[in-house]
């Protein structure tokens, strides 16, 4: 059964990683863009786990975006356009947390929060919000 205070607490903390994205990126110089690329790929991770909920399934433990949307097939059809956005915000998740692993700037950062924000669209219409 469907537990509706889960899927609410999911999409509070979702929008909540999100809109530390925005604001970071917005108001902080030198912007720190490996935290807002983070935020942006932990955002759409809860995004895809709260509409598991919305439909029923025990959200997949792990943090791997494109695995988290495609598990969704049997309940929603997720358009290629976002699993491509969950395939790029993918390595923040992990790999920002260690600096020789990857090199983050500006471009990288905008572009994480357009995905996060179409994301978060398709989400919020697949469950009604």
């Amino acid at each position: 059964m469907r537990n509706d205070s889960n899927v609410a607490e999911g999409l509070r903390l979702a929008n909540m990683d999100l809109d530390t994205a925005q604001y970071v990126f917005g108001n902080m110089y030198p912007k720190p863009c490996e935290i807002i690329c983070y935020h942006c790929q932990q955002a759409t991770e809860k995004f895809l786990k709260a509409l598991a909920l919305t439909n029923d399934q025990e959200p997949l433990r792990t943090h791997d975006l494109v695995v988290l949307a495609k598990s969704l097939g049997g309940c929603v059809q997720i358009p290629l356009s976002i699993l491509r956005m969950c395939a790029m915000l993918n390595p923040y998740g992990v790999k920002v947390r260690y600096p020789q692993d990857m090199a983050v700037g500006i471009q990288d950062a905008r572009a994480a929060l357009e995905y996060s924000q179409e994301i978060k669209k398709c989400a919020d219409a697949l469950i009604g919000v």
